[in-house]
């Protein structure tokens, strides 16, 4: 019983720390993107 609440644990945790990194990566992307696309509307 122990065993598995740990290795729950350890799976929540890993999974949160995931989602996190992922949606900070779709940040940083869609950042990158706007920034692009302002440079080219202000003429670069």
């Amino acid at each position: 019983m122990n065993k598995a609440k740990m290795i729950l644990k350890y799976l929540g945790t890993f999974t949160s720390g995931y989602v996190a990194s992922y949606f900070y990566s779709v940040g940083d992307l869609l950042g990158s993107v706007l920034s692009a696309v302002g440079g080219m509307l202000g003429g670069g």
